[in-house]
């Protein structure tokens, strides 16, 4: 059985601040693997490799 939990949170200026810089640095780590991941793989096609396919380590 799984259970979740759900939490309300009601921050105040500050805490809002914080919490939007941090979401934007995930969205720009997301980005920057996504745009690795994209190059990886238009090499691999170029090269018709499969075994230089990107996984999630090389990325």
């Amino acid at each position: 059985m799984l259970r979740t939990h759900k939490i309300r949170c009601y921050p105040n200026a500050t805490m809002r601040r914080v919490l939007e810089q941090a979401c934007d640095y995930r969205r720009y780590c997301y980005n920057q693997a996504l745009a690795t991941w994209n190059e990886l793989y238009d090499a691999s096609v170029v090269l018709a490799d499969k075994t230089v396919r990107p996984n999630e380590r090389q990325v």
